[in-house]
């Protein structure tokens, strides 16, 4: 077992939330603004091109770096299931798909900010696309969160303390309200409100910070169980 491996990738969490917590600052979307406007005020969001390329780049290169403590969750409840590993299997394929929802808003904006004269109408709606990925398109990892949940429940808590699993499920059930956020355009309900935005934001990350530390703690009691030697086989001559 490379537990030095797994240590790196875990680490890799920090990059994670630094350059995606980080590209929302940059942009000024803490909050994100209404989505209530008129199309002028919507776009005029986008008037400083600089600031949201740069964002686009940071929430690119974090997005990807979320693959390496997914495998290291992988490895982790492979240890659990044993050899055929359907829950660690699908957590990793799911967090590659989850990836892609915070790689593909990037790149609208990205789209949105690399022209000078786009029109108004076109901003508003590629940003809506943006958004409903970003914080509406949570089934991703909400079945992450049920697959690891239901894994760890069914372990004797050797691995991951079995609070885990029951984390996983109520940030499992909190990511559900991002499912609400294309039915709002004001209120708590729509990417810029307390349930839209917050607590899918603090929910998510909640969640990501638990699974580091715990991670981390079932990384170093990770010891490689030696390979028995086979004993010699007489074979009598005849």
């Amino acid at each position: 077992m490379n537990q030095l491996a797994q240590k790196i990738c875990l680490h890799f969490t920090w990059l994670f939330v630094a350059l995606v917590g980080g590209a929302f600052a940059v942009a000024g979307w803490i909050p994100p603004f209404s989505p209530n406007g008129s199309f002028e005020q919507l776009a005029g969001h986008f008037h400083h091109h600089q600031n949201v390329r740069i964002a686009s780049a940071m929430f690119f290169f974090g997005g990807a770096f979320f693959v390496f403590p997914a495998a290291v969750f992988a490895a982790q409840l492979r240890r659990i299931e044993g050899p055929r590993s359907v829950y660690a299997q699908a957590q990793m394929l799911i967090a590659a798909v989850g990836v892609l929802f915070i790689m593909i808003p990037a790149a609208l904006w990205l789209a949105i900010s690399y022209y000078n004269g786009v029109n108004d109408d076109v901003i508003v709606v590629l940003n809506a696309a943006a958004w409903f990925m970003i914080l509406g398109a949570v089934a991703s990892a909400i079945l992450q969160n049920v697959g690891i949940g239901f894994c760890i429940l069914g372990s004797d808590g050797s691995i991951y303390p079995r609070w885990v699993g029951y984390v996983n499920l109520y940030c499992g059930m909190g990511l559900m309200v991002g499912i609400l956020i294309p039915f709002f355009k004001h209120g708590p309900f729509a990417w810029n409100g307390v349930m839209g935005f917050w607590v899918v934001a603090t929910d998510f990350f909640i969640w990501v910070f638990v699974m580091y530390f715990t991670t981390l703690q079932a990384v170093n009691a990770d010891v490689a169980t030696p390979t028995p030697v086979a004993e010699p086989v007489l074979v009598a001559a005849r």
